[in-house]
């Protein structure tokens, strides 16, 4: 929730930003995006679909999503030099690590719980358990390891869909941000001249990830006009 709020944001701001520069917002280049479908078709698969959710063991819904979460965090280290990917790496490390140590599930506690459903009975779950059909499983602050990377915050009352999230989760909704908000501005391998001339200053954000770019003065393939 709070990752699809920062990337919309993002892509706000963004457009803003490029609108004021009079410039066009980028497309987005990442290399092997495919990584990042899978992970999420995967779970959209088991936490979407409800007859997927309750027929798939606890075993593979974890495994899911620790492999998941895996495809996500190399997905980031191969873009690591571009805007907010270091930020994107770090959250979804943080997720990894609870995921980990916590039998593949993301922990949350018994009172984060009531507060984020205090109209169900808490008799619809228990401790030690997976969370109804959810990637949570139930723990106790003494039980649950590497707790401050729990699903412990909550979104505040008076937003209408309200969910848990983790630190990793603030960290990856920070970094999605900025990556979505840097496509409205200048590229950071071009350095402005003058008269919309740009010349190449960083070939390791090149687009043609193959050949490295010759320095020299090129029209600025993001101005309007272009």
């Amino acid at each position: 929730m709070i990752l699809l709020m920062a990337i919309l944001l993002g892509l706000l701001s963004g457009m803003v930003r490029a609108e004021l520069g009079k410039r066009h917002y980028r497309v987005l280049e990442v290399r092997k995006p495919g990584f990042v479908i899978l992970a999420f078709l995967a779970q959209f698969v088991i936490f979407q679909l409800p007859r997927a959710g309750i027929t798939v063991q606890d075993y593979w819904v974890s495994l899911i999503l620790v492999v998941g979460q895996i495809l996500l965090l190399v997905f980031t280290l191969l873009n690591w030099k571009r805007p907010g990917f270091f930020l994107l790496a770090l959250g979804t490390g943080l997720n990894l690590a609870v995921l980990v140590f916590n039998n593949g599930l993301m922990p949350m506690k018994p009172d984060t719980i009531t507060d984020l459903y205090p109209n169900v009975s808490p008799s619809s779950w228990s401790v030690g358990d997976r969370l109804w059909n959810s990637k949570n499983i139930v723990l106790t602050e003494e039980l649950t390891r590497l707790s401050f990377l729990s699903d412990r915050f909550i979104i505040p009352e008076w937003v209408p869909y309200r969910v848990a999230f983790s630190l990793g989760d603030v960290i990856l909704a920070a970094g999605a941000f900025w990556l979505f908000w840097s496509l409205g501005g200048k590229p950071k391998h071009y350095k402005e001249i003058k008269n919309g001339q740009m010349e190449y200053t960083n070939p390791a954000l090149r687009k043609d990830w193959g050949k490295p770019y010759r320095k020299g003065i090129q029209p600025d393939p993001y101005r309007r006009g272009h």
